[in-house]
């Protein structure tokens, strides 16, 4: 399934993601799978802009350094994670004007889920998680909100 990004012609856009984990409670107050697997929730697999096929095959064509992938997750105003996901962009193109990191909020998750704010996954050399003390390498860092 895509989620729209109107008319704009797919040569002037300059990203696409994918939903991957999905962890909003359905309207009996489950999580989105019998098995509480965010990965199989409802809206996994979603996939922006709607010409998405397309851009997905500009950007196979493209050398492999132009592009930039981001993890991403989607969260509401208490911080409360509703989506995950991966993001692709051009580096070498600025697109239709959006800020690449915007798309997958304003296309999908603020108008789906009421999503307001975006971390994106930061490697690093390592911390310690203060919830379990092991060694981490990597953190969410937040972008938009």
């Amino acid at each position: 399934m895509y989620w729209s990004k109107g008319d704009v012609p797919p040569e002037e856009i300059n990203h696409i993601w994918e939903i991957t984990h999905d962890f909003i409670e359905n309207e009996e107050g489950n999580t989105p799978t019998s098995d509480d697997d965010p990965t199989k929730g409802y809206n996994v697999g979603i996939c922006g802009p709607s010409q998405y096929d397309d851009v997905k095959a500009r950007f196979a064509a493209l050398p492999e350094d132009r592009l930039v992938r981001v993890r991403f997750r989607l969260l509401d105003a208490d911080e409360i994670p509703y989506y995950e996901g991966i993001l692709v962009y051009d580096r070498g193109d600025d697109g239709y004007g959006a800020d690449p990191l915007e798309a997958p909020l304003s296309d999908f998750g603020t108008p789906n889920a009421g999503a307001v704010l975006l971390d994106v996954w930061k490697d690093d050399e390592g911390h310690v998680c203060k919830h379990c003390g092991s060694t981490v390498r990597g953190r969410w860092v937040r972008e938009i909100g």
